[in-house]
């Protein structure tokens, strides 16, 4: 299974370096793997077993405030 996202935002900040926590389990307490994005805003990662899958953003990009909801 392929992951891909895009992380859009205010063409003031850069979009590099956001991570997004990959977890298997609705409260997000068991992670899989991490993504963290490009310049521009794409991450992906490839191979994960088929599965249900929750990501978090767990660190914003410079600029931006993490949403901790």
């Amino acid at each position: 299974m392929d992951i891909k996202l895009t992380k859009t935002g205010d063409d003031a900040y850069t979009l590099k370096n956001a991570v997004y926590t990959i977890y298997d389990d609705a409260d997000c307490k068991n992670k899989i793997n991490t993504m963290t994005t490009d310049i521009n805003g794409k991450a992906s990662i490839n191979n994960l077993p088929l599965n249900k899958y929750w990501i978090k953003e767990t660190s914003a990009s410079k600029g931006y405030k993490l949403d901790e909801r």
